[in-house]
C-alpha cells in the first residue's frame, strides 16, 4: 500500500516563507522523499536551521544515505563548502 501524497508533510511552503528562493533541484529532491519520518524531520529543520545551504546539506545527506538519485540532467546539491581546493 503506497503513501498518499496528501498525507506527506510539505516542507516547501515553509522553506519559501523562511528563505524565499528555493532551488528547483531541492524541490525535486524533497518530492522524491517518501519516508514520513524523514519528511517530518526536514519540516522541523525548516524552522530551526540557520541557512538554505545548511538545509540543502541535510537533505543531500538523506539522499546519499538512502540511495535516492537525481534524474538525468538534475544537478547535485553539494555546496562549495564540501569541495576540496
Amino acid at each position: 500500500m503506497g503513501i498518499s501524497t496528501s498525507n506527506k508533510p510539505d516542507t516547501i511552503p515553509f522553506l519559501e516563507v523562511r528563505f524565499s528562493e528555493i532551488p528547483p533541484q531541492l524541490r525535486v529532491l524533497i518530492r522524491k522523499i517518501e519516508d514520513l519520518e524523514v519528511l517530518g524531520t526536514l519540516l522541523v529543520q525548516t524552522v530551526t536551521i540557520q541557512s538554505m545551504e545548511a538545509f540543502t546539506s541535510v537533505a543531500s545527506q538523506y539522499v546519499a544515505s538512502n540511495g535516492l538519485e537525481l534524474a538525468d540532467g538534475e544537478q547535485s546539491f553539494r555546496t562549495g563548502e564540501d569541495e576540496l581546493d
